[in-house]
This record gives structure tokens, sequence and C-alpha cells, in this order.
């Protein structure tokens, strides 16, 4: 036999004995989230978390598209939760143009998001240590790939002052700052000027108030605010954000000028709306008339005053007849 013709029998058998045992090159590990470091390992309490937001749906979801494409390829994705969302309920403030919306969040408790969403993936509530803050953020996973969006702060007040509002879920707007003294939109600050109720009164330290109060029934979102010439209510309801645990059941309610509205969590099954009568409204439940704090913003930093809440004892549940 040709030598040369025998060599490449050869070489042919070796290449192939040689190639079948080269391991086929494994996928390419996904880079870990960097966020995942951060997770908070602990028991999921959060039932909700809601946003009511001013201004027209269309253009808020059409800017949270814009934003989160500006985003794309950032190496700590934040993304706009806004995009991704749709509210539950539309409302049309008195006297304003433009409407404001609801948007929950509902989870299961493991901290899955189980409200409609146009997610990639399913979403998981996640509380991250970032220095000094800790975060909501919706995760879609642990690769750096997945998108995460920041929800709020999570405020652990100011010790033993705070222990009736802390800890809660706020907005970055209304976490103090070196720039609290002097700024006039910080509502809890000395500059606030609870006279425009442009600008919204209530907010997180009031909501967390309301919500471990246990013998306040119902969380009144209501931005109580002087009455003027050009505002002559004094109750309005303005953009807000809130929370409740497994087992909190308090509907959320506001008066905006002459009319009450339930906007959350409303009773007996009904749906988020306009309440005809707010003292049958609450008599069908047992439950007390909401009355005004006696400051707003109710609990400010020191040292401003603080204010509070007044609940009357409720009336006794009206026997079935």
């Amino acid at each position: 036999m040709n030598s040369r013709y025998c060599m490449i029998i050869v070489c042919l058998g070796l290449c192939a004995s040689t190639s079948a045992q080269v391991p086929a090159l494994a996928p390419k590990a996904l880079e870990a989230n960097p966020w995942a470091a951060h997770w908070i390992k602990r028991p999921w309490e959060v039932r909700y978390w809601v946003e009511f937001v001013a201004g027209e749906w269309s253009d808020i979801k059409q800017g949270a598209i814009r934003r989160n494409s500006e985003k794309a390829g950032d190496r700590l994705p934040s993304s706009d939760y806004l995009e991704i969302f749709d509210p539950t309920y539309i409302f049309h403030p008195f006297g304003e143009r433009e409407s404001h919306s609801l948007i929950p969040l509902e989870f299961n408790d493991g901290g899955v998001v189980i409200s409609s969403t146009t997610s990639r993936r399913p979403l998981k509530g996640q509380l991250a240590a970032i220095g000094r803050l800790t975060l909501l953020v919706l995760s879609e996973g642990d690769s750096k790939e997945d998108r995460q969006y920041d929800i709020a702060d999570w405020f652990h007040g100011f010790g033993d002052s705070s222990v009736d509002w802390a800890p809660t879920f706020c907005s970055a707007n209304e976490m103090p700052s070196p720039w609290s003294s002097t700024d006039e939109f910080y509502k809890y600050g000395p500059k606030f000027k609870p006279t425009d109720p442009v600008k919204p009164i209530f907010g997180c330290r009031e909501w967390g108030y309301q919500l471990y109060d246990d013998a306040r029934p119902y969380i009144d979102v209501t931005s109580y605010a002087p009455k003027t010439k050009s505002h002559p209510h004094g109750t309005y309801i303005r953009p807000f954000i809130g929370w409740a645990r497994f087992g909190d059941h308090k509907p959320v309610i506001g008066k905006d000028a002459d009319t009450w509205y339930c906007l959350y969590d409303c009773p007996a099954g009904d749906l988020p709306g306009a309440i005809p009568n707010i003292a049958d409204w609450v008599k069908r439940s047992g439950w007390p008339v909401p009355m005004p704090p006696t400051r707003a913003p109710t609990f400010p930093d020191a040292p401003g005053k603080q204010g509070r809440y007044v609940t009357q004892v409720s009336a006794p549940t009206p026997r079935p007849k």
C-alpha cells in the first residue's frame, strides 16, 4: 500500500478520535446581576404597593418608555416601572385639566408580582441595601441582562420620635437630605408652604401612621390645605405612594373638593370611585367619619411641631336585619 495513503488514513483516524474527545463549548455564562449582592434575605411582607401619579397616562407611559430606552446598556440598569404597568383607576381632580392614575403592584407571599404586567419575565420584589439606603426593587432575574426597577426607599425614621409612622416606604423626594432645610418642595422641611395645594401635602409618613394605627379603619390620603381664594375647598387628592402588609385591609380614601372617593382596597367588593355620602358609607361598616389631622404635613422634621390624627370611637357595627 502506498505509504502516503497509509499516512492519510492514520491521520484521519487520529483526527477523528481527537475531535471526538474535545468537549463541546458550554454556553457563555450570564454575568451576575450586580444588584443581587445587595438583596436582603428576609421573609416578604408587602401585600401591595401603590402609586398615584399626575398627568395624562399616555404621556406618562411614553415618557417611561423613552427613559428606559436611553438607559439601555447601563452597568446598573434601573428602569422606570411605569412602562410595564397600567392604572386600575383614572381620576380627574377638581379644577385640573389632566387626569391622575392609580397604579397598584400586588405581590404573593413569596414576593412575586401577581399584577398584570408586560414585563419580559416574571418580576420579584426585593429589598436592596445600597450604601445607607434600603430600596424596594423589582427584579426580572439574577443576571446582568435582567431589568431592575427602583420603586421606593425604605425609610427607618428618626428613632423614638418616629415610632408611630416608621418604618415605611417613601419616594425619593420625601427622604431627608443635606438640602432639606432649604428645599421648598421637601414637604417635611421648614421651607415647605402648605398654602400651595398644587403640592402634595399628604405623604409617606402620614400613610405609615394610619397603616400602623390599629384603631383607624382606613387610610385617608387627602391633602388638607388652608382655604384660599383660588383654592376654596381646602381638600385635594394629590400624588402619593403607599403600601400594605399581608393582613392589612384598610380602604384607601380621599376627599377632592367636596367629594369623597374610595381609591383602593374598597370594602365589600366596592369598585374604586366616588362615595355619594361619606356618613352613610362609613356607617355601613361601623366606622367613624374621617377627620382631618391637626396639622398638615402632620409629621415634619424636628424642630417642626408634630400634629396628630384624630380617630373617633367607631359606632357599633349594625346587625343584619
